[in-house]
């Protein structure tokens, strides 16, 4: 059974013409928030020496048991999900349940989102005072 909650992670379809079965790990960085029930999730990309990449929060091999490359947090393309969408696309299994993020790794991505440039205002806004709140003892 799939729980919404912050550190859980779902794998979610990212295909393209030349990789169709393509999917990308997503993390989940917060409880359920709001009249909406909103969801802050950001994913993870493979860090290629070509290609620009948001350094802010690099993640390696081990640090969760989908990386197994160099990769890094694309807050630029955070997004708000609602519960509903979550648990439906898990129950269509068009998203794969994947295990929680370590809290070490967690930490350092939930900062991260405060700390990118690529991380779009509003969503800076959504997420301060829930991770200020988490981060208190």
């Amino acid at each position: 059974m799939f729980i919404v909650t912050r550190r859980a992670t779902v794998l979610v379809p990212s295909g393209t013409p030349e990789r169709p079965d393509l999917k990308h790990l997503y993390i989940l960085l917060n409880d359920p928030s709001g009249k909406e029930k909103l969801v802050l999730i950001v994913s993870i990309s493979t860090v290629y020496p070509d290609r620009y990449y948001d350094p802010t929060c690099l993640l390696w091999a081990g640090d969760h048991s989908f990386i197994r490359t160099k990769s890094f947090v694309m807050y630029s393309m955070a997004r708000l999900e609602t519960v509903k969408t979550l648990e439906n696309g898990v129950a269509k299994r068009e998203l794969v349940p994947k295990e929680p993020m370590s809290a070490e790794v967690f930490a350092r991505i939930c900062q991260g989102v405060l700390d990118s440039k690529r991380t779009p205002a509003g969503l800076k806004q959504f997420f301060k005072p829930i991770w200020d709140k988490y981060k208190s003892p």
